[in-house]
């Protein structure tokens, strides 16, 4: 109580701005980690609560997790079907095709 009281310890007005440096600094590097715009703005709308104070830091690393995860799925995706449509074979439908068949099955 007497801490609180005098703003000493945790309680002390540089405790407050290291965390929240802190808090800002995780928030930054967790941008870093998301590659593609709508996952960067899924993560910068809970960087903004994490900030505003209206997610606790436990939930945020959990949905942060998430996001990151997710953001790596989708452009691994984005990655395999590129290669597969330089490697001339064409995504239709989600069943891959080679070029040679989709041909035959035009002309058909």
């Amino acid at each position: 109580k007497e801490a609180i009281v005098r703003r000493q310890g945790v309680y002390a007005p540089a405790a407050f701005r290291q965390v929240r440096r802190e808090t800002l600094q995780l928030a930054e590097q967790a941008l870093d980690l998301v590659q593609l715009d709508s996952w960067r703005q899924r993560m910068q709308q809970q960087n903004s609560l994490l900030l505003d104070g209206r997610l606790d830091r436990r939930t945020w690393e959990k949905k942060r997790d998430a996001i990151v995860k997710a953001d790596r799925k989708e452009v691994s995706d984005r990655e395999r079907l590129t290669a597969l449509a330089t490697a001339g074979v064409i995504v239709a439908g989600g069943a891959a095709v080679s070029a040679g068949a989709a041909a035959c099955v035009g002309g058909a």
